[in-house]
């Protein structure tokens, strides 16, 4: 669409710093990981997937784990208790 076609919603500088905004939140993960199991092993007690975290030992070793997404998302809110499965 041309520039100057219609009444713009928003002023020009609001739309510039909305723009830089929406740049900053693009990122891409560095690190992908696929699984033999992934989409298939789920928390036996809420029912939902278990993701995959990378985290760091005492070592400095990267582990790789299966947490609960529910867990992980809503901590507070107790729908789910702690657990992990080590890959």
């Amino acid at each position: 669409m041309a520039e100057g076609t219609h009444e713009p919603l928003v002023d020009a500088e609001t739309f510039r710093k909305e723009r830089l905004l929406l740049e900053s939140r693009k990122h891409t993960r560095s690190r992908t990981y696929d699984f033999l199991l992934k989409g298939l092993i789920f928390c036996h007690e809420c029912g939902y997937p278990l993701a995959t975290l990378n985290r760091k030992n005492a070592v400095g070793e990267e582990r790789l784990f299966f947490v609960c997404l529910t867990y992980q998302r809503f901590t507070k809110t107790g729908v789910c208790t702690c657990h992990s499965i080590k890959e």
